[in-house]
């Protein structure tokens, strides 16, 4: 994630020890910079962390008390560990319900004992590092834009309508330069004929002026060929350098020339992952039961021209992939949030299947959604955003469970198929989690529980010709 313009460390926030905090004492508060004792209410959080963002960037320290003389760091007393829920709570709660638009942060804690610093055992340190805005204004809950004013610790409010234009076009050139990038993706799958291409941008260096993170050829085939026997994994076993990352392809018996499942490396921690979607197999004696009846019901509906597409296949896919970019951001030590883009193209006159008997049985009974977008596009459009800001939880024990943050975008994807998925409302983190399960759950019981995502689909690549 790009960084403040400032950073007193020599390295990464991610990378920050307690010792290094020690360089603080020679740090005064002011336009990078600030020192708070306790974590502050969520609306000033929000109004700290917005003014940085609308500016060069900056630091908010927690569980460091400023020295009223100096203005430097003075105590390093941190907050209980007990506490350190609730602050990530009220961190996160700050950015997403009282800024506007959302912003990339990241939050990195130091953990005592540390005697270089003086902080204790059972106590914690919050370093809340926030990036330069490719997006500002970032407009605070009370209708005001705040941001830092000299070696001032309090954010103003903003009324000089010359900063502000500079802040409108400053998101105005950082627009177009995303949407350039977006275009720049295949726009057609290989085969040509029904095949659609797919493409989910996550992007963890919006500007693309973070250094190379050293991710050596070796490492990079390890992270990306890995597999497991417990769950949906692939295996991208074509590897190939490109002037500034990896590209990698999941060829197996396949023709590499043929759009197939792929991964594209930035190596400034920018993703792009790629999955084509074919159309079923309309040969009777190659279709499952519920595949058959799933024809058996929409051809006579639509006279036989209608675009049926495996949205089961595509999820598990593209769930794949995402396995792999939570173990190469694991590897590169990318934190923070991330934006992201999904775009299907070509899907006008698509009708989504998924081998679910209670999604057969609705179009048995007379439902049958038919897209009619040209392109499907999360955010779409019509959304005053051009990408989505995704606030990536912690790995749970190693087990790169960060990837599930980006599923809620694959579930928009397949609503806008028209398929009617309508998650409850006001769910906690964890609930909404299990959700999130209990639906990839039933995605990959759509799918032989005998066989990987990419032999499936490669067996089905090869039955199309």
């Amino acid at each position: 994630m790009t960084g403040p313009h400032f950073n007193p460390f020599a390295n990464e926030p991610s990378a920050v020890t307690g010792s290094e905090l020690a360089i603080l004492k020679t740090v005064e508060e002011g336009w990078f910079v600030d020192y708070k004792g306790e974590c502050p209410a969520i609306e000033k959080l929000a109004k700290h962390i917005s003014a940085f963002a609308n500016q060069r960037g900056g630091w908010l320290f927690i569980g460091i008390d400023e020295d009223r003389q100096t203005r430097r760091a003075g105590s390093f007393r941190g907050i209980p560990i007990s506490e350190l829920a609730l602050i990530l709570d009220r961190v996160r709660n700050a950015v997403n319900q009282y800024v506007s638009p959302s912003l990339h942060y990241s939050v990195h804690t130091i953990h005592g004992p540390c005697a270089e610093i003086g902080l204790e055992a059972a106590r914690v340190i919050l370093v809340v590092s926030v990036p330069e805005g490719s997006n500002p204004p970032y407009i605070h809950k009370s209708g005001r834009i705040y941001r830092r004013e000299g070696d001032s610790s309090e954010p103003k409010a903003e009324n000089d309508r010359i900063v502000l234009d500079e802040m409108w076009r400053k998101t105005e050139r950082a627009n177009a330069r995303l949407l350039r990038f977006f275009d720049e993706a295949p726009k057609r799958a290989s085969q040509g004929g029904q095949t659609l291409i797919s493409h989910f941008f996550i992007l963890h260096d919006p500007f693309f002026v973070e250094p190379p993170r050293s991710i050596g050829r070796k490492r990079f085939v390890e992270l990306v060929t890995a597999t497991t026997t417990n769950d949906l994994s692939l295996s991208l076993d074509m590897v190939q350098p490109t002037l500034d990352g990896f590209y990698a392809k999941a060829v197996q018996s396949n023709n590499p020339l043929s759009s197939l499942p792929s991964l594209r490396w930035w190596n400034g921690g920018n993703f792009r992952l790629s999955v084509p979607m074919s159309p079923l197999i309309p040969v009777a004696r190659q279709r499952s039961q519920l595949e058959d009846s799933f024809f058996e019901s929409a051809q006579p509906a639509t006279g036989g021209r209608f675009r049926p597409y495996d949205i089961g296949i595509w999820v598990a896919l593209m769930s794949a992939l995402l396995k792999i970019y939570a173990r190469i951001r694991r590897e590169a030590q990318i934190d923070g949030s991330a934006q992201t883009k999904l775009i299907i193209r070509e899907t006008e006159g698509m009708t989504p299947y998924l081998e679910l008997p209670s999604y057969v049985k609705a179009v048995t009974e007379g439902f049958l959604p038919v897209v009619e977008e040209q392109n499907i596009e999360i955010p779409s459009r019509t959304d005053d955003r051009i990408v989505q800001q995704v606030a990536i939880r912690a790995d749970v024990d190693g087990d790169d469970s960060s990837w599930l943050a980006f599923v809620p975008e694959l579930v928009l994807a397949v609503k806008a198929m028209g398929l009617p998925l309508s998650p409850p409302k006001d769910l906690s983190e964890a609930e909404e989690r299990d959700v999130v399960v209990k639906f990839l759950k039933a995605v990959e019981k759509s799918i032989q529980k005998s066989m990987e995502p990419t032999k499936y689909y490669a067996s089905k690549s090869a039955l199309m010709g």
